[in-house]
């Protein structure tokens, strides 16, 4: 999927209306535990990258960025694609460069 130079300032204008970029590094939860309840927001640009750890901890901040965002995608043609694979199913590997983000 490409997203057009609107779509992409609207991402941009989002990432900024939300103030994902002063999230904290790692966000814990207060009072339970749920295994699996975990997020990572990395967000690159060039050089420059942010990236905040969510752990049953999601601030409102970041829960109304996500909904805005599948808004976009949404509008994009997300509904539309095929996705498949880029490893097998019982790899890891596409996690290491995202959970090296938050070291």
């Amino acid at each position: 999927m490409r997203l057009s130079q609107e779509q992409l300032r609207a991402i941009a204008q989002a990432v900024t209306h939300h103030g994902l970029p002063r999230l904290q590094k790692a966000y814990h939860p207060i009072f339970h535990v749920y295994d699996g309840t975990q997020w990572v927001l990395w967000l690159r640009q060039g050089e420059r990258q942010k990236a905040s750890y969510f752990d049953n901890s999601f601030p409102a901040s970041i829960r109304h960025f996500a909904n805005e965002l599948d808004g976009i995608l949404r509008l994009a043609g997300y509904d539309r694609l095929r996705w498949q694979p880029s490893q097998p199913a019982n790899s890891r590997e596409h996690e290491k460069a995202l959970w090296n983000s938050i070291k």
